[in-house]
């Protein structure tokens, strides 16, 4: 998906997600980007949820991406491993 504001991409997701979940609950929702991963993954939205198509709009970066920051973490932990005193155990 492009990071533009205002770009968009359609998917489809179970209705009830869609309905209830997206507005009332804090644990996310996923968005299928075809139908046959959909029907792969959560079979009961073609059986009784029913389908819904969205589209989702990119509007903004609200934290920036920093990938290395974790690596960064495991390095500097590797190498306080590295210089602290060994315990002996």
């Amino acid at each position: 998906m492009k990071t533009d504001p205002g770009s968009t991409v359609e998917g489809f997701m179970c209705l009830i997600d869609a309905q209830h979940h997206i507005p009332d609950d804090s644990h996310g929702v996923k968005v299928y980007f075809d139908l046959a991963d959909l029907k792969a993954h959560h079979p009961h939205a073609f059986t009784s949820c029913g389908v819904a198509k969205v589209k989702i709009e990119f509007v903004e970066v609200v934290v920036k991406q920093d990938l290395m920051n974790g690596a960064r973490s495991l390095k500097d932990l590797l190498e306080e491993e590295k210089q602290s005193p060994k315990s002996g155990l």
